[in-house]
């Protein structure tokens, strides 16, 4: 596993691309934000635009 850290961003490389924003762990892959036990399902427009910015 590779991982890159900039301030409160953290990006793991895995073959499952993961990233890490202030505690907030966002799965590319499945299109889901992760915290704290609870899990936001977005559409993959919505994601990619997340991304973006």
């Amino acid at each position: 596993m590779r991982e890159i850290e900039s301030n409160a961003v953290n990006w793991q490389t895995t073959g499952h691309e993961q990233l890490w924003i202030a505690g907030w762990r966002i799965d590319a892959t499945a299109n889901k934000l992760e915290k704290d036990g609870k899990e936001i399902r977005l559409e993959p427009r919505v994601m990619q635009v997340l991304l973006y910015l």
